[in-house]
Protein backbone atom coordinates (compact mmCIF):
# COMPACT_ATOMS: atom_id res chain seq x y z
CA UNK A 1 0.00 0.00 0.00
CA UNK A 2 1.43 3.46 -1.03
CA UNK A 3 1.92 5.57 2.17
CA UNK A 4 -0.05 8.86 2.07
CA UNK A 5 2.07 10.20 5.25
CA UNK A 6 5.11 12.28 4.64
CA UNK A 7 8.32 10.10 4.82
CA UNK A 8 11.49 11.57 6.27
CA UNK A 9 13.58 12.68 3.55
CA UNK A 10 17.46 11.64 3.88
CA UNK A 11 19.81 12.27 1.27
CA UNK A 12 22.70 10.39 -0.18
CA UNK A 13 25.97 11.92 2.36
CA UNK A 14 27.95 13.11 -0.47
CA UNK A 15 26.84 16.86 0.24
CA UNK A 16 28.21 17.43 -3.62
CA UNK A 17 25.21 16.03 -5.34
CA UNK A 18 23.28 19.27 -5.88
CA UNK A 19 19.83 19.09 -5.43
CA UNK A 20 17.34 20.09 -8.27
CA UNK A 21 13.93 21.67 -6.93
CA UNK A 22 10.72 21.83 -9.55
CA UNK A 23 8.82 24.75 -8.25
CA UNK A 24 4.92 24.22 -9.37
CA UNK A 25 3.36 21.50 -7.55
CA UNK A 26 6.31 21.27 -5.72
CA UNK A 27 8.01 24.00 -3.73
CA UNK A 28 4.66 25.51 -3.78
CA UNK A 29 1.38 23.98 -4.19
CA UNK A 30 -0.07 26.20 -6.85
CA UNK A 31 0.92 26.59 -10.26
CA UNK A 32 2.56 29.90 -11.04
CA UNK A 33 1.31 29.71 -14.95
CA UNK A 34 -2.40 29.04 -14.08
CA UNK A 35 -1.98 31.91 -11.15
CA UNK A 36 -0.61 34.44 -13.85
CA UNK A 37 -3.54 33.64 -16.63
CA UNK A 38 -6.07 33.86 -14.09
CA UNK A 39 -4.55 37.40 -13.00
CA UNK A 40 -4.31 38.15 -16.74
CA UNK A 41 -7.25 37.58 -17.65
CA UNK A 42 -8.87 39.40 -14.53
CA UNK A 43 -6.86 42.64 -15.01
CA UNK A 44 -5.55 43.17 -18.33
CA UNK A 45 -8.08 41.05 -20.87
CA UNK A 46 -7.02 42.96 -23.97
CA UNK A 47 -3.46 42.13 -22.99
CA UNK A 48 -4.50 38.83 -22.30
CA UNK A 49 -5.94 37.46 -25.53
CA UNK A 50 -3.06 39.08 -27.26
CA UNK A 51 -0.37 37.01 -25.21
CA UNK A 52 -3.13 33.82 -25.78
CA UNK A 53 -2.00 34.55 -29.86
CA UNK A 54 1.75 34.12 -28.58
CA UNK A 55 0.76 30.12 -28.56
CA UNK A 56 1.46 29.88 -32.24
CA UNK A 57 5.23 30.74 -31.30
CA UNK A 58 5.47 27.99 -28.61
CA UNK A 59 4.24 27.60 -24.50
CA UNK A 60 7.93 29.38 -23.82
CA UNK A 61 6.75 32.44 -25.28
CA UNK A 62 3.04 32.41 -24.24
CA UNK A 63 4.80 31.81 -20.89
CA UNK A 64 7.15 34.87 -20.97
CA UNK A 65 3.72 37.15 -22.49
CA UNK A 66 1.39 36.04 -19.11
CA UNK A 67 4.73 36.92 -17.09
CA UNK A 68 5.34 40.03 -18.03
CA UNK A 69 1.36 40.76 -17.48
CA UNK A 70 0.83 39.00 -14.22
CA UNK A 71 3.81 37.99 -12.59
CA UNK A 72 3.20 36.45 -8.75
CA UNK A 73 4.11 38.16 -5.87
CA UNK A 74 6.84 35.44 -4.20
CA UNK A 75 6.49 36.46 -0.67
CA UNK A 76 2.87 35.58 -1.41
CA UNK A 77 2.57 32.19 -2.97
CA UNK A 78 1.58 28.84 -1.22
CA UNK A 79 4.59 27.52 -0.04
CA UNK A 80 5.44 23.93 0.78
CA UNK A 81 6.40 24.98 4.68
CA UNK A 82 7.65 21.17 5.53
CA UNK A 83 9.74 20.76 2.01
CA UNK A 84 10.76 24.55 2.52
CA UNK A 85 12.19 24.07 5.71
CA UNK A 86 14.04 20.65 4.54
CA UNK A 87 15.48 22.73 1.41
CA UNK A 88 16.59 25.39 3.86
CA UNK A 89 18.34 22.79 6.48
CA UNK A 90 20.42 21.09 2.86
CA UNK A 91 21.00 24.53 1.96
CA UNK A 92 22.83 25.58 5.38
CA UNK A 93 24.47 21.95 5.50
CA UNK A 94 26.44 23.17 2.00
CA UNK A 95 24.39 21.15 -0.60
CA UNK A 96 24.00 23.16 -3.79
CA UNK A 97 20.20 23.72 -4.45
CA UNK A 98 18.94 24.28 -8.34
CA UNK A 99 15.12 25.83 -8.91
CA UNK A 100 14.99 23.51 -12.09
CA UNK A 101 11.66 24.60 -13.30
CA UNK A 102 9.21 25.11 -16.16
CA UNK A 103 7.93 28.33 -15.40
CA UNK A 104 9.13 31.40 -17.06
CA UNK A 105 12.63 32.69 -16.10
CA UNK A 106 11.43 36.07 -14.46
CA UNK A 107 9.18 33.96 -12.18
CA UNK A 108 11.49 31.32 -11.42
CA UNK A 109 14.43 34.06 -10.56
CA UNK A 110 11.92 36.22 -8.26
CA UNK A 111 11.37 33.23 -5.98
CA UNK A 112 14.98 32.34 -5.96
CA UNK A 113 15.69 35.68 -4.41
CA UNK A 114 12.99 35.90 -2.23
CA UNK A 115 14.23 32.38 -0.46
CA UNK A 116 17.99 33.23 -0.72
CA UNK A 117 18.60 29.37 -0.90
CA UNK A 118 18.96 28.68 -3.90
CA UNK A 119 22.45 28.87 -6.26
CA UNK A 120 21.12 28.26 -9.32
CA UNK A 121 18.22 28.95 -11.64
CA UNK A 122 17.08 27.07 -14.95
CA UNK A 123 13.98 27.86 -16.31
CA UNK A 124 12.04 28.63 -19.50
CA UNK A 125 13.47 31.28 -21.09
CA UNK A 126 10.81 32.16 -23.82
CA UNK A 127 12.49 30.37 -26.16
CA UNK A 128 12.62 26.95 -24.83
CA UNK A 129 9.95 25.15 -22.32
CA UNK A 130 11.75 23.69 -19.60
CA UNK A 131 9.70 20.52 -19.27
CA UNK A 132 10.47 17.01 -19.39
CA UNK A 133 13.36 15.92 -21.39
CA UNK A 134 14.34 19.61 -22.25
CA UNK A 135 14.49 20.03 -18.66
CA UNK A 136 16.85 17.04 -18.45
CA UNK A 137 18.98 18.65 -21.53
CA UNK A 138 19.56 21.89 -19.33
CA UNK A 139 20.66 19.94 -16.17
CA UNK A 140 22.78 17.24 -17.75
CA UNK A 141 24.69 20.02 -19.07
CA UNK A 142 25.39 21.86 -16.12
CA UNK A 143 25.88 18.89 -13.96
CA UNK A 144 26.93 15.00 -14.46
CA UNK A 145 24.88 13.98 -11.19
CA UNK A 146 21.94 15.32 -9.91
CA UNK A 147 18.58 14.72 -7.16
CA UNK A 148 15.35 15.84 -8.41
CA UNK A 149 12.79 16.94 -5.97
CA UNK A 150 9.32 17.34 -8.04
CA UNK A 151 5.17 16.34 -8.50
CA UNK A 152 4.78 15.59 -11.91
CA UNK A 153 5.01 12.04 -14.24
CA UNK A 154 5.78 14.57 -17.01
CA UNK A 155 9.26 14.61 -15.30
CA UNK A 156 9.98 10.98 -15.49
CA UNK A 157 12.89 11.47 -17.67
CA UNK A 158 14.40 13.68 -15.61
CA UNK A 159 13.90 11.36 -12.54
CA UNK A 160 14.88 8.78 -14.41
CA UNK A 161 18.67 10.49 -15.02
CA UNK A 162 18.70 11.48 -11.84
CA UNK A 163 20.68 9.44 -8.39
CA UNK A 164 17.49 9.34 -6.48
CA UNK A 165 14.20 11.24 -5.98
CA UNK A 166 11.89 12.92 -3.81
CA UNK A 167 8.51 13.58 -4.54
CA UNK A 168 5.89 16.10 -3.64
CA UNK A 169 2.18 15.67 -3.73
CA UNK A 170 0.40 13.25 -3.67
CA UNK A 171 0.22 11.40 -7.01
CA UNK A 172 0.59 7.95 -6.53
CA UNK A 173 0.85 7.30 -9.99
CA UNK A 174 4.42 9.33 -9.93
CA UNK A 175 5.31 6.90 -6.65
CA UNK A 176 4.31 3.67 -8.88
CA UNK A 177 6.25 4.64 -12.09
CA UNK A 178 9.33 5.99 -10.46
CA UNK A 179 9.82 2.29 -8.18
CA UNK A 180 8.96 0.57 -11.52
CA UNK A 181 11.78 2.46 -12.93
CA UNK A 182 14.17 1.69 -10.36
CA UNK A 183 14.74 5.34 -9.16
CA UNK A 184 15.21 5.59 -5.32
CA UNK A 185 12.72 7.86 -4.27
CA UNK A 186 14.34 9.29 -0.42
CA UNK A 187 11.31 10.93 0.65
CA UNK A 188 7.77 12.07 0.36
CA UNK A 189 6.54 15.53 1.16
CA UNK A 190 2.24 15.33 0.38
CA UNK A 191 -0.27 18.02 0.58
CA UNK A 192 -1.46 19.39 3.68
CA UNK A 193 -4.59 18.87 2.48
CA UNK A 194 -7.04 15.80 0.74
CA UNK A 195 -8.67 16.99 -2.22
CA UNK A 196 -12.58 16.06 -1.16
CA UNK A 197 -11.70 17.88 2.33
CA UNK A 198 -10.76 21.14 0.46
CA UNK A 199 -13.61 20.77 -2.49
CA UNK A 200 -15.63 20.87 0.75
CA UNK A 201 -14.24 23.60 2.72
CA UNK A 202 -14.30 25.78 -1.50
CA UNK A 203 -17.95 25.21 -1.73
CA UNK A 204 -18.73 26.28 2.24
CA UNK A 205 -21.02 23.45 2.88
CA UNK A 206 -20.98 25.25 6.39
CA UNK A 207 -22.44 28.28 4.89
CA UNK A 208 -25.79 26.58 3.33
CA UNK A 209 -26.75 27.20 6.68
CA UNK A 210 -27.85 30.34 5.76
CA UNK A 211 -30.12 29.36 2.67
CA UNK A 212 -32.43 28.03 5.40
CA UNK A 213 -34.04 31.60 4.99
CA UNK A 214 -35.42 30.27 2.30
CA UNK A 215 -37.83 28.49 4.87
CA UNK A 216 -38.81 31.81 6.29
CA UNK A 217 -41.97 32.62 4.50
CA UNK A 218 -43.16 28.84 5.74
CA UNK A 219 -43.14 30.65 8.88
CA UNK A 220 -44.08 33.80 8.35
CA UNK A 221 -47.07 32.72 6.22
CA UNK A 222 -48.70 30.43 8.70
CA UNK A 223 -48.33 27.46 6.54
CA UNK A 224 -45.80 24.77 8.65
CA UNK A 225 -48.23 22.50 8.05
CA UNK A 226 -48.20 22.45 4.93
CA UNK A 227 -46.11 19.74 3.57
CA UNK A 228 -46.39 20.88 -0.43
CA UNK A 229 -44.62 23.90 0.87
CA UNK A 230 -41.70 21.98 2.32
CA UNK A 231 -41.19 20.01 -0.38
CA UNK A 232 -40.76 23.16 -2.41
CA UNK A 233 -38.50 24.81 -0.46
CA UNK A 234 -36.28 21.82 -0.18
CA UNK A 235 -35.88 22.23 -3.98
CA UNK A 236 -35.41 25.80 -3.77
CA UNK A 237 -32.90 25.06 -1.05
CA UNK A 238 -30.90 22.89 -2.90
CA UNK A 239 -30.47 25.10 -6.38
CA UNK A 240 -28.79 27.93 -3.69
CA UNK A 241 -27.30 25.48 -2.14
CA UNK A 242 -25.82 25.35 -5.68
CA UNK A 243 -26.11 29.12 -7.18
CA UNK A 244 -24.60 29.96 -3.44
CA UNK A 245 -21.30 27.87 -3.61
CA UNK A 246 -20.81 29.30 -7.39
CA UNK A 247 -20.54 32.57 -5.66
CA UNK A 248 -18.25 31.82 -3.02
CA UNK A 249 -16.01 30.20 -5.54
CA UNK A 250 -15.55 32.70 -7.84
CA UNK A 251 -15.06 34.96 -5.12
CA UNK A 252 -12.39 32.74 -3.93
CA UNK A 253 -10.84 33.23 -7.06
CA UNK A 254 -10.92 36.64 -7.92
CA UNK A 255 -9.65 37.40 -4.28
CA UNK A 256 -6.96 34.90 -4.66
CA UNK A 257 -3.67 37.30 -4.61
CA UNK A 258 -5.56 39.17 -1.60
CA UNK A 259 -6.40 35.94 0.65
CA UNK A 260 -2.79 34.80 0.12
CA UNK A 261 -1.70 37.98 1.70
CA UNK A 262 -4.68 37.75 4.77
CA UNK A 263 -2.94 35.76 7.80
CA UNK A 264 -6.46 34.51 8.06
CA UNK A 265 -7.71 33.96 4.40
CA UNK A 266 -4.64 32.50 3.20
CA UNK A 267 -5.23 28.92 4.16
CA UNK A 268 -8.30 29.20 1.89
CA UNK A 269 -8.19 25.95 -0.98
CA UNK A 270 -7.47 28.10 -4.04
CA UNK A 271 -5.39 30.67 -2.17
CA UNK A 272 -3.42 27.56 -0.10
CA UNK A 273 -2.90 25.50 -3.03
CA UNK A 274 -5.24 22.85 -1.61
CA UNK A 275 -7.11 23.35 -4.69
CA UNK A 276 -6.26 24.86 -8.49
CA UNK A 277 -7.45 27.32 -10.23
CA UNK A 278 -8.87 24.71 -12.82
CA UNK A 279 -10.70 22.48 -10.05
CA UNK A 280 -12.51 25.91 -9.44
CA UNK A 281 -13.64 26.34 -12.70
CA UNK A 282 -14.37 22.59 -13.01
CA UNK A 283 -16.52 22.99 -9.85
CA UNK A 284 -18.54 26.47 -10.92
CA UNK A 285 -19.82 24.25 -14.32
CA UNK A 286 -20.58 20.93 -12.01
CA UNK A 287 -22.46 23.34 -9.68
CA UNK A 288 -24.11 25.34 -12.39
CA UNK A 289 -25.39 22.05 -14.02
CA UNK A 290 -26.82 20.94 -10.77
CA UNK A 291 -28.91 24.59 -10.19
CA UNK A 292 -29.68 24.19 -13.93
CA UNK A 293 -31.01 20.85 -13.70
CA UNK A 294 -33.16 21.38 -10.78
CA UNK A 295 -34.56 25.31 -11.49
CA UNK A 296 -37.50 23.77 -14.08
CA UNK A 297 -38.38 22.32 -11.26
CA UNK A 298 -39.72 25.62 -9.79
CA UNK A 299 -42.11 28.26 -10.45
CA UNK A 300 -40.77 31.09 -12.57
CA UNK A 301 -41.10 33.72 -10.39
CA UNK A 302 -38.54 31.42 -7.95
CA UNK A 303 -35.90 31.08 -10.76
CA UNK A 304 -35.89 34.91 -11.25
CA UNK A 305 -35.06 35.56 -7.88
CA UNK A 306 -32.35 32.81 -8.20
CA UNK A 307 -30.79 34.50 -11.29
CA UNK A 308 -31.07 37.48 -9.31
CA UNK A 309 -29.28 35.87 -6.37
CA UNK A 310 -26.48 35.15 -8.22
CA UNK A 311 -25.88 37.79 -10.41
CA UNK A 312 -25.92 40.28 -7.41
CA UNK A 313 -23.49 37.79 -6.15
CA UNK A 314 -20.98 38.01 -9.07
CA UNK A 315 -21.74 42.10 -8.84
CA UNK A 316 -20.72 42.19 -4.99
CA UNK A 317 -17.01 39.64 -5.88
CA UNK A 318 -16.70 42.26 -8.82
CA UNK A 319 -17.61 45.73 -7.57
CA UNK A 320 -19.29 45.94 -4.35
CA UNK A 321 -16.60 44.08 -2.36
CA UNK A 322 -14.08 47.07 -2.47
CA UNK A 323 -17.02 50.07 -1.71
CA UNK A 324 -17.61 51.40 1.47
CA UNK A 325 -21.16 50.53 3.15
CA UNK A 326 -22.06 49.46 -0.53
CA UNK A 327 -20.30 45.95 0.19
CA UNK A 328 -22.78 45.52 3.69
CA UNK A 329 -25.71 46.97 1.66
CA UNK A 330 -25.55 44.39 -0.87
CA UNK A 331 -24.70 41.82 1.43
CA UNK A 332 -28.16 42.15 3.28
CA UNK A 333 -29.93 42.71 -0.01
CA UNK A 334 -28.28 39.01 -0.84
CA UNK A 335 -29.98 37.63 2.40
CA UNK A 336 -33.72 39.25 1.77
CA UNK A 337 -33.30 37.64 -2.23
CA UNK A 338 -32.90 34.03 -0.27
CA UNK A 339 -36.33 34.79 1.55
CA UNK A 340 -37.97 36.12 -1.55
CA UNK A 341 -36.58 33.04 -3.47
CA UNK A 342 -38.20 30.95 -0.70
CA UNK A 343 -41.54 33.48 -1.23
CA UNK A 344 -41.98 32.47 -4.73
CA UNK A 345 -41.24 28.81 -4.73
CA UNK A 346 -43.64 27.82 -1.98
CA UNK A 347 -46.39 30.45 -3.34
CA UNK A 348 -46.41 33.07 -0.18
CA UNK A 349 -46.85 36.61 -0.84
CA UNK A 350 -43.58 38.53 1.37
CA UNK A 351 -45.13 41.69 2.78
CA UNK A 352 -43.21 45.14 2.96
CA UNK A 353 -43.31 44.20 6.55
CA UNK A 354 -41.10 41.36 6.65
CA UNK A 355 -39.14 42.58 3.76
CA UNK A 356 -37.71 45.51 5.88
CA UNK A 357 -37.55 43.76 9.44
CA UNK A 358 -34.89 41.35 7.45
CA UNK A 359 -33.08 43.96 5.59
CA UNK A 360 -32.82 45.67 8.57
CA UNK A 361 -31.76 42.24 10.77
CA UNK A 362 -29.25 41.40 7.98
CA UNK A 363 -27.39 45.09 7.51
CA UNK A 364 -26.50 44.61 11.05
CA UNK A 365 -24.99 41.38 10.96
CA UNK A 366 -22.98 42.00 7.61
CA UNK A 367 -21.98 45.37 9.86
CA UNK A 368 -20.51 43.37 12.59
CA UNK A 369 -18.66 40.73 10.31
CA UNK A 370 -16.83 44.07 9.00
CA UNK A 371 -16.43 45.50 12.84
CA UNK A 372 -15.09 42.05 13.59
CA UNK A 373 -12.42 42.60 10.54
CA UNK A 374 -11.32 45.59 11.55
CA UNK A 375 -10.95 44.54 15.09
CA UNK A 376 -8.80 41.82 14.31
CA UNK A 377 -6.46 43.62 12.25
CA UNK A 378 -2.87 43.54 13.22
CA UNK A 379 -1.55 46.92 14.80
CA UNK A 380 0.83 48.22 12.23
CA UNK A 381 -2.30 47.88 9.32
CA UNK A 382 -4.80 50.55 9.73
CA UNK A 383 -7.48 49.74 7.10
CA UNK A 384 -8.26 46.02 5.78
CA UNK A 385 -7.27 44.83 2.45
CA UNK A 386 -9.69 45.07 -0.59
CA UNK A 387 -12.07 46.98 1.73
CA UNK A 388 -12.86 50.63 1.89
CA UNK A 389 -12.65 50.04 5.85
CA UNK A 390 -10.20 51.59 8.32
CA UNK A 391 -9.61 51.37 12.02
CA UNK A 392 -10.58 54.95 12.62
CA UNK A 393 -14.53 53.87 11.40
CA UNK A 394 -14.91 51.70 13.75
CA UNK A 395 -17.51 53.64 16.15
CA UNK A 396 -19.16 54.07 13.21
CA UNK A 397 -19.64 51.24 11.80
CA UNK A 398 -20.54 49.87 15.27
CA UNK A 399 -23.47 52.68 15.47
CA UNK A 400 -24.58 51.61 12.27
CA UNK A 401 -25.09 47.96 13.08
CA UNK A 402 -26.71 48.63 16.36
CA UNK A 403 -29.24 51.18 15.16
CA UNK A 404 -30.27 48.90 12.12
CA UNK A 405 -30.67 46.15 14.60
CA UNK A 406 -32.90 48.56 16.91
CA UNK A 407 -35.08 49.55 13.98
CA UNK A 408 -35.37 46.06 13.28
CA UNK A 409 -37.16 45.48 16.23
CA UNK A 410 -39.24 48.85 16.00
CA UNK A 411 -40.12 47.97 12.41
CA UNK A 412 -41.37 44.59 14.56
CA UNK A 413 -43.21 46.16 16.74
CA UNK A 414 -44.85 48.72 14.67
CA UNK A 415 -45.80 45.29 12.43
CA UNK A 416 -47.97 44.60 15.94
CA UNK A 417 -49.86 47.70 16.09
CA UNK A 418 -51.05 47.35 12.22
CA UNK A 419 -54.19 46.04 11.40
CA UNK A 420 -52.36 43.33 9.24
CA UNK A 421 -51.57 41.56 12.68
CA UNK A 422 -55.31 41.02 13.64
CA UNK A 423 -55.46 39.18 10.31
CA UNK A 424 -52.82 36.30 11.08
CA UNK A 425 -52.50 36.12 14.66
CA UNK A 426 -55.38 35.50 17.05
CA UNK A 427 -53.82 36.37 20.38
CA UNK A 428 -51.28 39.40 18.53
CA UNK A 429 -50.17 40.65 22.08
CA UNK A 430 -47.94 37.95 22.77
CA UNK A 431 -45.95 39.18 20.48
CA UNK A 432 -44.63 42.49 22.39
CA UNK A 433 -42.62 39.52 24.11
CA UNK A 434 -40.27 39.10 21.34
CA UNK A 435 -39.35 42.77 21.14
CA UNK A 436 -37.24 42.41 24.83
CA UNK A 437 -35.93 39.08 23.65
CA UNK A 438 -34.58 40.57 20.00
CA UNK A 439 -33.06 43.35 21.82
CA UNK A 440 -31.52 41.44 24.00
CA UNK A 441 -29.82 38.82 21.49
CA UNK A 442 -28.82 41.79 19.06
CA UNK A 443 -27.38 43.71 22.23
CA UNK A 444 -25.47 40.88 23.49
CA UNK A 445 -24.15 40.12 19.91
CA UNK A 446 -22.38 43.84 19.42
CA UNK A 447 -21.45 43.58 22.97
CA UNK A 448 -19.51 40.35 22.35
CA UNK A 449 -17.90 41.71 19.02
CA UNK A 450 -16.82 45.04 20.96
CA UNK A 451 -14.99 42.85 23.74
CA UNK A 452 -13.51 40.71 20.85
CA UNK A 453 -14.94 38.01 19.83
CA UNK A 454 -14.21 37.37 16.50
CA UNK A 455 -17.40 36.86 14.32
CA UNK A 456 -15.96 35.44 10.96
CA UNK A 457 -19.70 34.90 10.01
CA UNK A 458 -22.19 36.16 13.09
CA UNK A 459 -24.80 33.80 10.94
CA UNK A 460 -22.72 30.36 11.80
CA UNK A 461 -22.11 31.78 15.10
CA UNK A 462 -25.32 31.99 15.89
CA UNK A 463 -26.05 28.30 14.51
CA UNK A 464 -23.09 27.26 17.30
CA UNK A 465 -24.04 29.94 20.19
CA UNK A 466 -26.35 28.24 22.96
CA UNK A 467 -27.90 31.55 23.83
CA UNK A 468 -28.97 31.71 20.70
CA UNK A 469 -30.83 29.32 20.74
CA UNK A 470 -32.60 29.78 24.08
CA UNK A 471 -33.23 33.06 22.28
CA UNK A 472 -34.74 31.41 19.09
CA UNK A 473 -36.83 28.79 21.38
CA UNK A 474 -38.65 32.02 23.44
CA UNK A 475 -39.55 33.61 20.24
CA UNK A 476 -40.69 29.88 18.72
CA UNK A 477 -43.06 29.73 22.17
CA UNK A 478 -44.20 33.41 21.35
CA UNK A 479 -45.26 33.17 17.93
CA UNK A 480 -47.20 29.91 19.52
CA UNK A 481 -48.74 31.59 21.21
CA UNK A 482 -49.82 34.46 19.56
CA UNK A 483 -51.00 31.81 16.52
CA UNK A 484 -52.84 29.82 18.59
CA UNK A 485 -54.55 32.23 20.75
CA UNK A 486 -53.74 31.42 23.57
Amino acid sequence: MEQSERTPALLPEDRTIPLCVDLDGALIQSDTLWDGLWSAAREHPRAFLGACLALKQGRAQFKRRIASLAAADPAALPYRGDFLQFLTAEARSGRPLILATAADETVARGVARHLGIFDRVIASDGEVNRKGSDKLEAIGTAMPRFLYAGDSIADLPVWKASQGAIVAGNNRTVLRTLRECGVTVYGRFPNRASVPGAIVRAIRVPQWAKNLLVFLPVFFGHRTTDLHAWLSGLLVLAVFCATTSIGYIMNDLLDLEADRQDPRKRTRPFAAGDLSIPTGLALMAGLSCAALGLSPLLPAAARLWVCAYLAGALFYSLHLKTRLLADVVGLAVLYVLRVMAGGAATGIVISPWTLAFCLFIFYSLALVKRFCELRSLPEPRRASARRSYQIADLPIVAANGVGSGILSVVVFALYISSPEVGVTYRSPGWLWLACPVMLYWFGRLWILANRGVNFDDPFLFTCKDQISYITAACIAAIWFLASMGA
